[in-house]
C-alpha cells in the first residue's frame, strides 16, 4: 500500500480516527473530511479565525480550529476520499485497511450495474448516501469502535453487513427516469409574419343585403370591394377601376358591373 501525494490522508483525518478509538464512541466521518494531506497545507496558508475564551477569570485569545471540508462531486474523488479514510481507520485501530477496501468494492460495484429500462444508473450522490446509512445503521445498532478482547475489530464485518441491510441497499436502487418533455416546434419566421398579417388585415363588415345574396368583402386575389358600388350608391371618384373603398366590380361574379346588374341579368 502505497501512501503518498493524494492518498496520504490529512492529519485531521487521523485526529477524528483516532477520536473513534479513544473515546470508544462511534461518529459518522463524512468524505468531505477526508482530503489528503496536501489539501490540507494549503488549507493552513489561510487565516485562522481567532476566539475569545475565559480561562482562571482571564480573557484569552486564541486560535479557533477551522472545520475544512473538500467537496466530493465525481466518483474519482469519492474513491480517493474512501482510499484515505481506510488508512486513517486502520493507523487507529479501528478498521482493517483490506475490510475497508472489501466495503469500498462492494459499494463501488453498484456504478457498473445495468439499470432496467427506463430506469438510470447508480451515481456518486447514491454511493454518498448508502455510506452514510450504513454509519448510521451500526451506530444503532451501538456497535463500539474499538476491537473486543479477542482483538477483533468489530468494524471489519459492521460496514459490511449494513450495506447489505435493505435500509442501506435500497439507498442503492436505480432511480426512474423523468418523463421527457414533448418538443414544441417554434413557428418559423414565414408563419409568424403570415399570422402578423393576418391580425393587423382589416376585416371590413359585409352589408346584410350582400351577405344575404352570397357576397364577398373582397376579390380572389384578396382585393377589397366597394360594397357601395355594389348596391349602387356609390359617390367617390374611380381610378383604374376603383375607388378609395375598394374596386367597382361585382361582389357576386367579380364582373366589371354591380351587384344589383348581376341578379338582373
Amino acid at each position: 500500500m502505497l501512501i503518498e501525494g493524494r492518498s496520504e490522508p490529512s492529519h485531521s483525518l487521523l485526529d477524528l480516527t483516532t477520536q473513534l478509538f479513544d473515546q470508544n464512541v462511534l461518529h459518522f466521518i463524512t468524505l468531505e473530511k477526508c482530503f489528503s494531506r496536501l489539501t490540507e497545507l494549503s488549507f493552513a496558508n489561510k487565516s485562522r479565525t481567532k476566539l475569545l475564551e475565559v480561562e482562571a477569570s482571564k480573557v484569552v485569545l486564541k486560535d479557533k480550529d477551522a472545520e475544512n471540508e473538500s467537496p466530493v462531486q465525481s466518483s474519482y474523488q469519492a474513491l480517493e476520499a474512501f482510499e484515505r479514510r481506510g488508512p486513517a481507520l486502520e493507523f487507529a485501530g479501528v478498521m482493517s485497511y483490506t475490510a475497508h477496501d472489501r466495503y469500498i468494492q462492494m459499494l463501488f460495484s453498484h456504478l457498473n450495474r445495468e439499470p432496467p429500462v427506463r430506469y438510470n444508473r447508480v451515481g456518486v450522490p447514491q454511493l454518498l448516501s448508502a455510506d452514510k446509512a450504513a454509519w448510521c445503521f451500526i451506530i444503532e445498532k451501538n456497535l463500539k469502535p474499538r476491537p473486543d478482547a479477542a482483538g477483533v475489530m468489530p468494524f471489519n464485518t459492521g460496514l459490511e453487513d449494513a450495506l447489505k441491510s435493505y435500509e442501506v441497499s435500497f439507498t442503492l436502487l436505480p432511480m426512474m427516469q423523468r418523463a421527457k418533455e414533448k418538443a414544441v416546434s417554434a413557428p418559423n419566421q414565414m408563419e409568424q409574419k403570415a399570422k402578423g398579417k393576418n391580425k393587423s388585415k382589416f376585416e371590413p363588415r359585409i352589408p346584410q343585403q350582400i351577405r344575404e345574396d352570397g357576397g364577398t368583402a373582397s376579390t380572389p386575389d384578396g382585393d377589397p370591394i366597394c360594397f357601395d358600388y355594389s348596391l349602387k350608391r356609390c359617390k367617390e371618384q374611380v381610378t383604374d377601376g376603383r375607388c378609395r373603398k375598394g374596386f367597382h366590380v361585382c361582389c357576386l361574379c367579380y364582373g366589371p358591373y354591380c351587384m344589383m346588374d348581376h341578379k338582373k341579368s
